[in-house]
């Protein structure tokens, strides 16, 4: 999905803003600005907002190491959704409809998100926590994830957030249990960006141990199968051949949606732009296969 004049301008603006944060004196920082500035009017306008944000963030990176600092927080929420995970298991499987439970945790956990909310809080988090069973999913959508779940040969589930794969790896959990044919991969970034897991985090909260994880070979906070950074061809191969995907988050969303691929996307509604496309409250959770997605054509 192309990223609209609204999603280029937070783009930019999260970026300069960064910058400004940057303990550097202030004529480097104009100096950084203007290198940010120049990089956005240079990003081609089939650029997603995702691919967008990654040439804005290289650009930061040659004066500053903005990935370490958030190695610290990604550790903290996967040991924050560790410590819950089976409490949320238990719950899930007491359920009068554990699939449907599942998904509203996995949906919550796309709350602990740095690219877009600036202030994460664990507080907030428990919040959404205890209020996700009023999460709405209709029961259409939910019927046919199950009919491809019990049809499908091969489920690639594509991740996007450190602690938000606990809840993930519950309802993959989950999958696996109540379709045992089903072959599940989970494909997650390449290298470090933000806060997405990437394999190293994969291992951390015990993916590798219940399922092949992947990488996707390329620092960007979605799964880009065009443009500048797109992801490696391995990867888009493992992509293409799978008879269904799960992608969470909006970054995977922007970069997956349009591809006609029979994906599943989830996740929250955390910007303006999400919050206009589906007509919901910031924090609603969104479950939509792709061929439902024809009416959006922004």
């Amino acid at each position: 999905m192309l990223a609209n004049e609204t999603c280029r301008a937070c783009c930019l603006r999260s970026a300069l803003n960064k910058a400004d944060q940057i303990p550097l004196d202030p004529q480097t920082i104009e100096q950084i600005k203007k290198e940010i500035r120049e990089a956005a009017a240079g990003c081609a306008v089939r650029e997603s907002a995702p691919s967008m944000t990654a040439v804005l963030l290289n650009v930061i990176r040659k004066y500053q190491d903005i990935d370490a600092p958030m190695l610290e927080a990604k550790k903290r929420f996967n040991r924050l959704m560790l410590s819950v995970e089976e409490k949320v298991m238990g719950i899930v499987r007491a359920s009068g409809d554990p699939i449907r439970r599942a998904i509203q945790f996995a949906m919550t956990g796309n709350y602990i998100d740095y690219g877009v909310i600036a202030d994460v809080s664990e507080e907030k988090l428990m919040e959404l926590m205890e209020e996700s069973a009023g999460i709405a999913i209709p029961d259409r959508i939910l019927q046919s994830f199950r009919e491809e779940m019990a049809s499908a040969r091969s489920l690639l589930y594509i991740t996007d957030n450190c602690g938000e794969i606990v809840m993930d790896k519950i309802l993959i959990r989950l999958l696996r249990e109540m379709y045992p044919d089903l072959e599940i991969t989970v494909l997650v970034r390449g290298f470090d960006i933000q806060n997405d897991a990437t394999r190293e985090d994969a291992e951390d909260v015990g993916l590798t141990a219940l399922v092949p994880v992947t990488g996707n070979g390329v620092k960007v906070p979605g799964t880009p199968l065009d443009g500048s950074l797109r992801v490696a061809p391995e990867t888009e191969a493992l992509i293409r051949a799978a008879d269904v995907r799960i992608s969470k988050g909006q970054g995977n969303f922007e970069t997956l949606c349009g591809t006609g691929l029979n994906t599943f996307y989830m996740f929250l509604c955390k910007c303006d732009t999400f919050m206009d496309r589906f007509d919901m409250a910031r924090f609603s959770g969104v479950l939509v296969n792709e061929k439902d997605l024809r009416f959006l054509s922004s």
